[in-house]
């Protein structure tokens, strides 16, 4: 193939300047897109760390609030156990009846 056949499958018309100057505002504009890409990915990883934080804040309440609750709760069961324990031993043997009764019934059905 001769220097001037290689040259027409990749240009069609136009002088060399207009295909370098092409290229170059090609690979500018590439890199502007880069940037701009770039720019983006770090704006949106500040962000998503942002809203970890905030999350984290946020679940650790919730933690604290439940810890504080559950503390309550249980000083309160504790409390009415110690005051009617004939009736808290015969509350747990009731439900203890009811979910074997439950749990019983049921492999029997899938035993079926």
């Amino acid at each position: 193939m001769a220097p001037g056949e290689n040259r027409a499958i990749f240009h069609c018309g136009g002088s060399d300047g207009d295909l370098i100057n092409n290229t170059k505002d090609k690979i500018m504009e590439n890199r502007s897109q880069g940037e701009e890409m770039k720019n983006t990915a770090e704006s949106m990883a500040e962000g998503l760390g942002e809203t970890s934080e905030e999350i984290q804040n946020r679940l650790s309440d919730a933690w604290e609030t439940g810890k504080e609750r559950f503390g309550t709760y249980a000083q309160a069961t504790d409390r009415a156990i110690r005051e009617k324990p004939y009736q808290s031993i015969g509350i747990a043997l009731g439900l203890g009846v009811l979910i074997g009764m439950l749990l019983n019934r049921r492999r029997i059905s899938i035993e079926d």
